[in-house]
């Protein structure tokens, strides 16, 4: 395993001095929960908690860095991806592989970054909307003419004209 690799956090099987369960220590750290709080759930003392999760601490320094940076992570590995395409691996290994891979880091990324991964075209939504409005407009007028369609009342305050549809002004 690289250096940089963080350990894996162990299971709940391994249980540490008194029969705790490390593993329930370590997720309940990974979750943010104090050593405090552990203790009591665990029904143990801080420094026992300590104790257990020294071991794991950069899994779990990991594991937050991650929570906090994951769009950065997922943005560095699709880079990495894209630049690991040499021409000694796309012999080795379909290239399709790879890009969808970076693909799906990339849809991934941007939406950690509460960015859209899709391409709308509102100006198209927009013309329709016009059209639908004065489609509205056109058929309002008609029933009105022809008695079918009653005036507004004081309890309909707003102006006969189309449906607002609240999509962007553009």
């Amino acid at each position: 395993m690289p250096a940089n690799t963080p350990k894996k956090l162990k299971s709940h099987s391994h249980t540490g001095p008194k029969g705790i369960p490390v593993g329930l220590a370590v997720e309940y750290a990974a979750l943010g929960l104090t050593q405090t709080e552990i203790a009591r759930l665990l029904g143990c003392s801080v420094p026992r908690v300590s104790n257990m999760l020294k071991p794991h601490k950069q899994a779990l320094a990991s594991l937050e860095t991650y929570k906090t940076r994951r769009a950065d992570v997922l943005c560095l590995l699709g880079r990495e991806l894209l630049y690991s395409l040499t021409p000694d691996q796309i012999k080795a290994m379909a290239p399709a592989s790879r890009i969808t891979a970076a693909a799906i880091l990339y849809d991934k990324e941007r939406l950690e970054r509460g960015q859209s991964t899709a391409n709308v075209e509102y100006s198209a939504f927009d013309k329709e909307i016009k059209t639908l409005d004065a489609e509205i407009v056109e058929l309002e007028s008609r029933l009105a003419d022809s008695g079918r369609l009653p005036a507004p009342s004081a309890d309909y305050p707003e102006e006969s004209g189309g449906a607002d549809c609240g999509g962007p002004d553009l």
